[in-house]
């Protein structure tokens, strides 16, 4: 976790090891890493992030998803806001220029604008995993808070809790004190360069502050 000055927090997660020669492909699937040709297969890392908002306290948080739209000057003039008061599965979309904020529904911004403050999540993917687990399908979800809901795959069952997965927290519970969980994804091809110890990758996220100040803290 990196917290900065202005703000912003920046979540990240480091993904390492070693590429196991038991899982060795072909030209088809796999890149050539060493002679006698070895082809190390590509694969995906994805985490989902588990982020508990309360920005003034519980049962105050509204979750946002913002879209635009262009002319054909090529400007974005058409906003788009839409308020999710029930739990929800969202994916990226470029070319809508989507994001989504935690905005709280007590604090305004101290400037006068009548503004409430937030914090924007920007996804950082540079691939997408849509495997055969129903969760990867989907890239943001957002959950009313339960206790029994702590993992997004393999969740424990103890206790009366039996939801396995993301897509079974999403059951139409209306959202009061909500929890966004945020997917990210790296698409590993093997270089020659991570035979046999694979150098460190950072995959993650920005929270991003959103009239949190009344100017810029900096």
């Amino acid at each position: 976790w990196v917290f900065s000055d202005d703000g912003s927090i920046h979540a990240m997660l480091g993904v390492s090891g070693q590429l196991d020669p038991s899982r060795d492909s072909t030209v088809d699937t796999g890149w050539p890493i060493s002679a006698p040709t070895r082809y190390a297969t590509n694969r995906f890392h994805t985490a989902y992030w588990r982020l508990d908002f309360a920005l003034g306290g519980q049962n105050n948080d509204l979750f946002q998803q913002l879209d635009y739209t262009a002319d054909g000057s090529g400007y974005m003039i058409n906003q788009t806001i839409t308020n999710i008061t029930s739990e929800s599965q969202f994916n990226i979309s470029p070319g809508a220029q989507r994001f989504w904020v935690v905005k709280d529904t007590a604090i305004s911004t101290p400037n006068g604008t009548g503004q409430n403050i937030s914090f924007q999540i920007v996804p950082q993917h540079t691939s997408l995993h849509r495997g055969s687990d129903a969760f990867t399908n989907s890239d943001i979800y957002v959950t009313q808070n339960n206790v029994c809901e702590q993992l997004a795959s393999h969740n424990t069952a103890a206790a009366g809790c039996g939801a396995d997965q993301l897509t079974q927290f999403v059951s139409g519970e209306t959202l009061s004190d909500l929890v966004v969980w945020v997917g990210t994804t790296w698409h590993q091809v093997p270089r020659a360069e991570d035979e046999s110890d694979i150098q460190t990758h950072w995959q993650g996220f920005f929270l991003a502050p959103r009239d949190l100040t009344a100017t810029s803290p900096l």
